[in-house]
């Protein structure tokens, strides 16, 4: 019996949130294996946690929102896009080891290389582009 009807199985939308948010935590992993101290370790994942965490509160509605304005439609594609790119900006962030380096510059840097990994397979419009490249680098505070 086929329990996925398509009413009770996960949406594509909250398939592509739950593989953002694992390709950040996936990255955050890779701390629990560095050479430190256990305490120092803790206080990374802390801090690296409650980084990511502000890095991405967006409902669907907001992401929706985002998509529409920047690509004027919301299709499925477009709404994992944008939350592959929001996985991929969180787990550069992830990398970086002090917070101090994490400037403006660096982050619109990440968001940048993130949105140009994404695109050079897509056939988005160079406005596109620069619209999803804006609307990401307002995330920064």
């Amino acid at each position: 019996m086929n329990t996925h009807d398509g009413k009770h199985g996960m949406s594509p939308l909250s398939t592509g949130l739950g593989l953002a948010i694992a390709v950040a935590l996936g990255a955050s992993l890779g701390i629990l294996f560095a050479p430190k101290k256990g305490s120092e370790t803790q206080k990374d994942i802390s801090e690296k946690a409650s980084l990511l965490a502000k890095k991405f509160k967006k409902s669907r509605g907001e992401v929706q929102e985002s998509v529409k304005n920047i690509f004027g439609e919301v299709t499925k594609e477009l709404e994992e896009s944008y939350l592959e790119v929001h996985g991929n900006i969180l787990a550069s962030l992830d990398n970086i080891k002090d917070e101090a380096d994490l400037t403006q510059k660096k982050y619109n840097e990440i968001v940048q290389n993130a949105v140009d990994d994404l695109s050079k397979d897509k056939e988005w419009a160079e406005k596109s582009i620069k619209g999803l490249i804006k609307d990401l680098q307002k995330e920064w505070k």
